[in-house]
């Protein structure tokens, strides 16, 4: 079974964000337009108002020579064209009223920001650490190391309030100047990055300020240019990656007012994009969690425990599991997340479904028809525990606790390690 690395995380995400930054961008193309490739496996994870995003760390590390293609070829100046467009196109959006504007007004103007914010979403996922990292390996150097090759807005900004801070230049007037000039600026989705608050706050910290202002200033006293295209390509992505942050933070800013005034009672984060421009707002379907996964290029989608696109109540469901042991495994599901069971819960008829296959639960594994576990491979304990008992067995299943259901029938192909479950 592959190993998955969590590549960054989001607060508040949820489903709307979920589709408008990375569904919609990797489903449209606009990523493989530029780095000539597309991941087959990721998994994407939301609960508890945290987003988690993981890739395949073997498929990862075979995208090496991909990134390099692309860093070295034509599409990398025309990806640099396209996010200095972007970049421009966000700006003009900066003092943009919405307040003022009629509802379908408001509505055509949703839908050309989410066009943006999936085009600015998708030059800022081409710039994501994680594919740089592949080559700065090569060229020694850390990519923490990597400075952009001039000074991005957002730094440009602090170093100008540092010195007026410093310069006791501070005044009602400047205070007002500063924010006009960099009021495109933002850091959330909900929130720009300067407002008279923020800025009353750094005064606060003059010493912290201070020492802030003098790492600003060794770090960009001269541009980086090392006569090596790669190197001096990683150094101008950095550049307009924190360029490319506040645009589509920006755009999602707008967003976020936009659909707050058309829609006030309704929570938009927890549906995708489509259901929201079709006012399809069905409170039954609770995605306030939700599990996306894309194996091999097929894509899944699971919430309230339930498969996206399994809703009916006896539908089948089936699982495929990465490697399995034994010549039959059919039976009745018992659904378990931690060993303890009450009396006459088992029985010879029953399948045992668990996340793990721990030495707890070897005292009931001679009484059971089979195992199906979350996690495992061919040299997992579970597979080994299983062939020592001579018990079926289904590893690597991902989902089967999640999918499966207490009672359920179970019956499985154990050529294939495909998993057929629901009503006898």
């Amino acid at each position: 079974m592959s190993e998955y690395k969590l590549m960054w995380t989001s607060k508040n995400h949820g489903m709307f964000y979920h589709d408008a930054y990375f569904y919609q961008p990797y489903k449209k193309g606009y990523i493989k337009r530029y780095l000539g490739f597309i991941e087959k496996n990721t998994r994407c994870f939301y609960y508890n108002n945290n987003y988690y995003f993981y890739l395949d760390c073997e498929e990862l590390a075979l995208c090496k020579d991909g990134v390099e293609r692309f860093y070295l070829s034509s599409r990398y100046e025309a990806y640099i064209k396209d996010v200095t467009k972007e970049i421009n196109n966000a700006k003009r959006y900066r003092r943009l009223d919405i307040y003022s504007l009629s509802t379908s007004k408001l509505k055509t103007l949703l839908k050309t920001l989410l066009k943006r914010y999936e085009v600015a979403a998708a030059l800022y996922t081409v710039s994501e650490p994680y594919y740089m990292d592949l080559l700065t390996r090569d060229i020694n150097i850390d990519i923490k190391d990597l400075k952009p090759y001039k000074m991005p807005s957002i730094i440009k900004e602090e170093k100008e309030w540092a010195e007026m801070v410093l310069n006791n230049e501070v005044n009602s007037k400047s205070i007002s100047e500063h924010i006009d000039k960099y009021s495109y600026l933002f850091n959330s989705f909900n929130s720009c990055a300067l407002t008279v608050d923020t800025l009353e706050k750094r005064l606060l910290n003059r010493n912290d300020l201070s020492k802030r202002y003098r790492t600003i200033k060794k770090a960009f006293k001269r541009r980086c240019n090392n006569g090596n295209l790669l190197l001096d390509r990683l150094s101008k992505t950095s550049y307009y990656r924190m360029e490319l942050r506040p645009t589509w933070m920006a755009y999602s800013f707008l967003i976020d007012k936009i659909l707050k005034k058309l829609y006030p009672n309704v929570n938009y984060i927890n549906y995708s994009v489509d259901e929201v421009l079709n006012e399809q707002f069905d409170k039954r379907e609770d995605r306030s969690e939700f599990y996306f996964f894309r194996e091999n290029e097929v894509e899944k989608l699971f919430y309230n425990h339930t498969y996206r696109f399994n809703k009916k109540k006896n539908s089948l469901k089936l699982l495929k599991g990465q490697y399995g042991y034994g010549s039959k495994l059919c039976g009745i599901a018992l659904v378990k997340q931690t060993p303890s069971f009450d009396e006459n819960e088992i029985s010879s008829d029953t399948v045992l479904v668990i996340p793990q296959l721990t030495y707890d639960y070897v005292p009931y594994l001679d009484k059971i028809k089979g195992i199906v576990v979350d996690e495992g491979g061919i040299t997992s304990h579970a597979n080994i525990i299983a062939r020592e008992l001579g018990i079926s067995i289904i590893v690597g299943t991902i989902d089967g606790t999640r999918l499966i259901k207490s009672g359920d029938y179970i019956n499985a192909n154990m050529e294939t390690y495909v998993i057929k479950a629901g009503h006898k």
